[in-house]
């Protein structure tokens, strides 16, 4: 996992804590069957929940993939954290 954080002006808030500090994370799958090796994560660094995770080859330049992993975290169906 990188330590890299990410401005939080482009993601959406935790919706489990409302934690706007993030940082992206990395995964190598050597064993993969098919060209789709890497994944990008969003993590929330106030309660450690992950994001949904973009699977990409491994030839995609990480900028890209960074975006297309905001894009999952951004998208749901609502707005308000559930606190617990």
């Amino acid at each position: 996992m990188s330590k890299e954080q990410k401005p939080s002006e482009d993601l959406k808030p935790c919706p489990f804590c409302g934690s706007r500090v993030f940082q992206f994370g990395y995964r190598f799958y050597p064993e993969a069957d098919s060209r789709w090796k890497n994944g990008t994560i969003v993590k929330c660094l106030g309660c450690r929940v992950d994001g949904p995770e973009y699977l990409h080859p491994s030839s995609m330049p990480k900028e890209d993939a960074e975006k297309a992993a905001e894009k999952l975290w951004n998208e749901r169906s609502y707005e308000e954290p559930m606190l617990f």
